[in-house]
């Protein structure tokens, strides 16, 4: 029992907070690679007779913001106070080759898999197109119920980030609005 306590809280903790893993050489955006990612969860919402969430530049820049300052300062995980189901963060970890237009499918497929196969991510993914602000849904996870907000626009950020002798894509996705009055997006 304490080592299952354990072992949640440690779930609890990385889903909740930033976490450090380590400095890395360098960081550079990706766009046309996020911009393919972003066009494969519109396809996946399609597929599950869903709208097309909204490429919206502003979203853009809160994603692209956060994700540099992880890369810089060698952190991972979510901004304080985020809205659930309004940041979806993943990565595709140790690629050995230089990421090209020739991946792009590959990794654009990993990251749709991962967030397809996490109860909140995929949540996130397949609800309906956001009507009002005020509009949200209420979501399970772990046994923990909690309201998510439902989106319309977003964008992606996409940082290929090199550690020396490996390199991951760190994937950022901002959906909905937010309630910090400095990143105030509501349309």
């Amino acid at each position: 029992m304490k080592k299952l306590a354990f072992i949640f809280s440690i779930v609890a903790f990385s889903l909740n907070a930033q976490v450090s893993v380590g400095k890395c050489k360098s960081f550079n955006a990706d766009k046309e690679l996020a911009k393919q990612i972003f066009d494969s969860i519109n396809s996946y919402r399609k597929s599950l007779g869903q709208g097309a969430f909204i490429w919206e530049e502003n979203y853009y820049v809160t994603a692209k913001t956060h994700n540099d300052y992880l890369n810089t300062n060698g952190l991972w995980g979510h901004r304080n106070n985020y809205q659930p189901g309004t940041e979806l963060i993943v990565a595709v970890n140790n690629l050995r080759e230089t990421v090209t237009p020739a991946l792009y499918s590959m990794i654009a497929d990993s990251c749709l898999r991962q967030w397809k196969h996490s109860a909140p991510h995929n949540q996130a993914l397949k609800s309906p197109l956001l009507t009002k602000t005020e509009t949200g849904y209420s979501t399970t996870w772990n046994g923990v119920t909690f309201n998510a907000t439902r989106s319309k626009y977003g964008a992606i950020s996409v940082n290929v980030v090199d550690y020396g002798n490996v390199k991951h894509v760190s994937c950022i996705l901002h959906l909905g609005y937010y309630t910090d009055p400095n990143l105030e997006l509501q349309k």
